[in-house]
């Protein structure tokens, strides 16, 4: 079974996920009815890492898998 965009249970899912994800992430979907399309942020608070700003999003359209790839990397 294929959900839609609209479907009861994937609307409970993507709350669910936002609502679970660590303070450090955050989860953006820029066209509310293509939800495999998101864009995550993670922003590390500690280690080698901490002050970047790391923006992953999924490349289903290029590679026809569903590997993330870092498409934008920023440091303060």
């Amino acid at each position: 079974t294929v959900l839609g965009a609209g479907s009861p249970l994937l609307i409970r899912e993507v709350a669910e996920l936002e609502a679970n994800l660590p303070w450090t992430c955050k989860v953006h979907f820029p066209d509310p009815n293509k939800l495999h399309c998101f864009q995550l942020t993670v922003s590390p608070d500690e280690g080698y890492y901490q002050g970047g700003k790391f923006h992953l999003a999924p490349q289903h359209h290029r590679n026809g898998g569903n590997m993330s790839k870092f498409t934008k990397r920023t440091f303060r």
